[in-house]
C-alpha cells in the first residue's frame, strides 16, 4: 500500500466519498430536504437566514426526531407565494 492510498484510508469516509464522486448519493430519493439542502435549494446565503425563516415562522417545515425537514413542494408553493394545495387545484383546474 502507498503513502498516498494508507493517507486516503485514514480520511473519514464522507471525504472519500465527496471526492470519488462530488455529488451526492442517495439510495431513496425522497421529497423532504435537510437543512443543508435546503440552503442550496432555496439559495440562502447562511444557515443563519435559513433559521430566521424557521423562527418568524415564514418558511414551511416539519421536525422529526428534532431535525427540520423541508419539502420540495411546500418550498416551490412558498417561493410562488401559495400554498402546496392551491397549487395542486390550479394545476387540475388548468
Amino acid at each position: 500500500m502507498s503513502r498516498h492510498q494508507r493517507a486516503q484510508s485514514l480520511q473519514p469516509y464522507e471525504v472519500q466519498r465527496a471526492r470519488s464522486t462530488d455529488v451526492p448519493q442517495r439510495a431513496i430519493e425522497s421529497p423532504y430536504l435537510s437543512p443543508r439542502e435546503a440552503l442550496v435549494y432555496l439559495r440562502l446565503r447562511s444557515f443563519s437566514s435559513l433559521y430566521y425563516l424557521i423562527n418568524e415562522q415564514r418558511l414551511p417545515f416539519v421536525r422529526r426526531g428534532g431535525r427540520y425537514l423541508f419539502d420540495r413542494r411546500d418550498l416551490d408553493a412558498w417561493l410562488r407565494g401559495t400554498t402546496a394545495i392551491e397549487l395542486i387545484r390550479s394545476r387540475r383546474g388548468a
